[in-house]
């Protein structure tokens, strides 16, 4: 299984504890959601 994230954007000023980024995720070469972590030490969404 091929998974994948792409365009994806760091956010060096909303780094707290982790990193803060947003990305569009990709199962098998189709786009099957979006990644998101706010950078304060939670999970990734």
């Amino acid at each position: 299984m091929n998974i994948e994230l792409k365009n994806i954007r760091y956010y060096e000023s909303f780094k707290e504890e982790t990193l803060a980024f947003n990305a569009n995720l990709y199962i098998e070469g189709k786009r099957a959601g979006f990644a998101k972590n706010d950078g304060r030490g939670g999970a990734t969404y």
